[in-house]
């Protein structure tokens, strides 16, 4: 939005144009909170307008308790069909503007495209994108992401490096190969020890024997018959043993 035209003198009081020379600064007086933001610079020429870098305006303090800083860096295998490379600043949860900055090995200084939203919750979140060359993300530089809350100097740093495909392909291509190989081991080891059990023991898995048991004696005697089924004896297998019914007779 306008906030100022230096050509007019209207509501000087809250905002004004001071001329140093070639150079023109704009004063804010009595600032608040609202007037957080980035200020941009114009000229003008025939239809054509030139924008300046701009300049932020911290009003307060823009830290709460759910504010972080996270730096993105493109991966490796991000790197092979781009002659660039795109790292990002993710500022999250703030109650106002930032200023956020890169710098690289400390020397050089980028300030990046900022693009801001707004949560559900009314906390803010700043996006800060620079791309720089390929040579220069792979130069083993560090790439410090540099955000201020406030005025008083003060900045949280967080720094992204570039890290080589050999180092980190092969953990990540294996790591693929896993999950399957031990899933597929785990129902082989399965499958084998449940037809072992079958064929051995039948009976330890709850099913229905191969060869029933043989039928008691039925001699047809003068007194009473009882049979005694011996479900305890086993073999060395740990198998249940089969036992035919053994018959004795009472007499009466």
């Amino acid at each position: 939005m306008l906030i100022k035209r230096c050509s007019d003198h209207q509501n000087v009081n809250k905002v004004a144009c001071i001329s140093e020379g070639d150079n023109l600064t704009l004063a804010i007086y009595n600032a608040q909170r609202s007037d957080s933001g980035v200020y941009y610079c114009t000229d003008s020429y025939i239809i054509f307008l030139t924008f300046g870098n701009g300049s932020t305006l911290i009003v307060g303090d823009s830290y709460t308790n759910s504010s972080w800083v996270l730096p993105l860096a493109p991966s490796s295998h991000g790197l092979l069909y781009s002659g660039t490379a795109d790292l990002a600043c993710v500022v999250h949860g703030v109650s106002n503007p930032v200023q956020i900055s890169w710098s690289i090995s400390e020397d050089l200084q980028e300030q990046g495209l900022t693009r801001s939203l707004k949560t559900k919750e009314g906390s803010l979140v700043f996006i800060n994108h620079i791309s720089i060359p390929m040579a220069t993300w792979t130069s083993g530089k560090n790439f410090t992401c540099d955000v201020k809350f406030n005025s008083s100097g003060k900045s949280v740093k967080k720094i992204a490096r570039y890290v080589e495909a050999s180092s980190t392909a092969p953990a990540s291509e294996c790591s693929h190969y896993i999950v399957p190989l031990a899933a597929g081991a785990g129902l082989l080891l399965l499958v084998v020890s449940l037809s072992l059990i079958w064929t051995l023991c039948p009976s330890t898995l709850g099913f229905k024997p191969r060869i029933s048991a043989p039928p008691a004696s039925e001699e047809n005697q003068g007194g009473i018959l009882y049979a005694h089924l011996d479900f305890d004896s086993r073999n060395r297998k740990g198998c249940t043993m089969q036992r035919p019914a053994r018959g004795k007779r009472v007499k009466p």
